[in-house]
């Protein structure tokens, strides 16, 4: 064979792929419909994604002996890279954190 016919291969083009944020009055009304909904930790999940930028799988694994209120913030024992982090949570996500606490542990004998 003299010839490699793979040089005549063309390979496909990289996807440009989609960065788009959610303008003002959609995040307004995405967080009208979490407070409507008959889920409750829907709104705290919801804040904490849209106020920290934590990723799914690290929202998901808080615990709530991950969250110190005194310092308001949530330790990250382990992170997609494998590493620890602090997170600063403040304002209406710490209070309604806190009163979701609250709540939780008033149930609790």
């Amino acid at each position: 064979m003299t010839d490699n016919p793979c040089l005549r291969v063309t390979k496909f083009k990289k996807s440009k792929g989609r960065d788009r944020i959610a303008s003002s009055d959609e995040c307004l009304a995405l967080l009208e419909e979490c407070k409507n909904s008959r889920n409750e930790h829907l709104l705290p999940v919801m804040l904490l994604a849209i106020t920290t930028g934590m990723r799914r799988g690290e929202i998901l694994r808080v615990t709530w002996n991950c969250i110190n209120f005194d310092r308001q913030e949530i330790y990250l024992k382990e992170t997609k890279k494998g590493r620890t982090r602090s997170i600063s949570i403040v304002g209406k996500v710490c209070e309604l954190l806190r009163s979701h606490y609250l709540k939780r542990n008033a149930l609790t004998p």
